[in-house]
């Protein structure tokens, strides 16, 4: 529990980040150049078309390119969670059986060959 004085400003769920586990996943990259490479075209577009800029400004492109960038980040993000919560689940199913193998086998045989329980 957290305590605040009750005029204290009130804070949203604050900025997004790029989630970090990503950083280096290629495919993701290539997605969100891609999508670079699309909002300079637009951007040099819209400095060559005499256009409303009611409708179509500089700011309204950025924004549609950061809600992108977000979904691509999400939709991958979702791929590479689902990939460790499946290992996690995997591995703590294997904890709970270690005990009951252990159990099997003989006490000199878990005491000098720990590695035949993990097989």
């Amino acid at each position: 529990m957290k305590y605040t004085p009750n005029d204290a400003p009130r804070t949203g769920k604050g900025c997004w980040t790029w989630p970090l586990g990503m950083i280096d996943d290629l495919k993701t990259i290539e997605k969100v150049i891609q999508q670079g490479i699309k909002l300079q075209e637009d951007m040099a577009e819209l400095k060559n078309m005499n256009t409303d800029h009611e409708t179509n400004n500089p700011q309204m492109l950025w924004e549609t390119f950061k809600k992108e960038v977000k979904k691509i980040a999400k939709s991958q993000n979702k791929n590479a969670y689902h990939k460790i919560t499946s290992k996690i689940c995997n591995l703590e199913q294997d904890r709970m059986l270690l005990p009951r193998q252990a159990a099997k086998l003989p006490i000199s045989w878990v005491l000098y060959r720990p590695d035949a329980m993990l097989s």
